[in-house]
């Protein structure tokens, strides 16, 4: 019998190897997103230089996970098609709805469609990674045109539900606290350059 541990082919870990793509390529997809946001001005701090270095940060954990994947033997998966399919499916749905009516909408209908999906994706094993990535994708598409308050409890309500101890209350309740703090922080004492609400309301 093979062991669980035995290299194959050129990648001797292919479970990191593919996660460390699919990070990087999220990375690069943060990146993208966030290009007409203003950066650092000196030592003040523009609305798209924490999503930025965030995003450099998860590319370079990306590629460290990437490189090591080839030399480090990890064991032996069986990849299921469907846990393939249906995040599949999801990237299909955001890919059309961008499509059509752009990344904030493409978004909220990930979000709603992984909601619907919670047991589903819970029994697949893939609750955890597609929750996580829907939020940070918006945190990408929400902080410029929703602003901060409201990218920040969709962070936060949407990431917590990739535990299997997610509690809604509590998630809300913790996303609303935690939006009110990061306004307060940001906003207020460090007077960052964003909006702490939609801009479009601001425009009268």
């Amino acid at each position: 019998m093979e062991s669980s541990s035995t290299r194959r082919g050129l990648i001797a870990n292919p479970r990191d190897f593919i996660g460390g793509v699919g990070f990087l390529l999220l990375a690069i997809f943060v990146l993208w997103a966030t290009r007409d946001l203003p950066g650092q001005r000196g030592f003040q701090l523009g609305a798209g230089s924490v999503p930025r270095l965030f995003a450099a940060l998860l590319a370079l954990n990306a590629i460290i996970v990437i490189v090591l994947s080839a030399v480090r033997r990890g064991p032996n998966v069986h990849y299921e098609m469907k846990p393939m399919l249906a995040i599949a499916a999801l990237a299909a749905i955001g890919l059309v709805v961008n499509y059509i009516a752009g990344p904030e909408l493409a978004v909220i209908s990930l979000i709603i469609s992984a909601f619907s999906a919670l047991n589903k994706l819970t029994a697949l094993g893939i609750r955890g990674p597609v929750f996580i990535t829907v939020a940070t994708l918006a945190f990408a598409a929400f902080i410029k045109p929703f602003g901060l308050f409201i990218t920040v409890f969709a962070l936060v309500a949407v990431s917590s539900a990739a535990s299997k101890e997610y509690r809604p209350l509590e998630s809300l309740l913790w996303a609303f606290g935690l939006a009110v703090f990061s306004v307060l922080l940001f906003t207020l004492i460090l007077n960052q350059p964003i909006s702490a609400i939609p801009p479009s309301l601001l425009v009268r």
